[in-house]
């Protein structure tokens, strides 16, 4: 992949990323990124008191969870199942 073709495609995924404002996440993405059982624990117990939960799950929902990984929306998604290369930024909400 090109320097051009990589810059749109983090174009195309920061465009569809939701603003959250007072989310819990911000400045422990290292947390929301773990694996360690204790870690994924914590960062669902801050996802249920954060302000911007409905919102991100919400978001959450709206994206294949092939490309999701770590907590998000309250719900974690475990790195063994990330899809590394991302075809599309997102689809249509689960029903």
């Amino acid at each position: 992949m090109n320097a051009d073709n990589l810059i749109g495609l983090l174009h195309g995924l920061a465009r569809h990323t939701p603003e959250l404002p007072g989310a819990l996440c911000r400045n422990n993405i290292g947390l929301f990124d773990s694996e360690r059982p204790a870690d994924v624990a914590a960062s669902i117990a801050l996802c249920e008191r954060c302000p911007a939960l409905r919102r991100c799950a919400d978001w959450a929902d709206s994206v294949d969870p092939r490309y999701l990984g770590g907590t998000v929306g309250g719900r974690h998604y475990p790195s063994t199942r990330r899809n590394p290369a991302p075809s599309a930024a997102g689809r249509a909400p689960r029903r």
